[in-house]
């Protein structure tokens, strides 16, 4: 939820902060979001069996640094691309966890990004076709 507020406010609110505040905001919110789909998390003490290495690791490339990228890139682009941009990230992520991680994923995982492609793609299309019009 949060992450698509960052990707639908990047291109339309200037905030008076920078990326790297925006982006920290957008991690913080992802963590206290998933702390309240499962809040026993930190209370069971898994957190501190091994898993703050892996989970920096994970946090950094899976989240902090996508998010920041794409701060840094979405005002320079049309909002309409910048949505795309944002949709190709959750197949690609997809496919790493299948290829690196041996996730397990089935035909419900795919049928989902291909309904979320298709949005975006049925989106996208009138502003595509307005552009193909005014070029003939």
């Amino acid at each position: 939820m949060t992450c698509s507020l960052f990707v639908t406010l990047s291109c339309k609110v200037k905030a008076p902060c920078s990326n790297e505040q925006r982006g920290l905001i957008v991690c913080l919110g992802a963590g206290v979001m998933s702390l309240t789909v499962c809040p026993d998390y930190l209370v069971s003490g898994v957190v501190f069996q091994g898993i703050p290495p892996f989970a920096a690791i994970a946090g950094f490339f899976g989240l902090m640094c996508p998010v920041l990228l794409f701060g840094l890139g979405s005002p320079h682009l049309p909002a309409g691309l910048s949505t795309v941009m944002a949709a190709a990230e959750l197949p690609a992520g997809l496919l790493i966890a299948m290829v690196v991680l041996g996730e397990p994923l089935g035909v419900v995982e795919w049928l989902g990004v291909a309904v979320i492609l298709a949005g975006v793609c049925l989106a996208r299309a009138p502003s595509l076709l307005r552009r193909q019009a005014r070029a003939d």
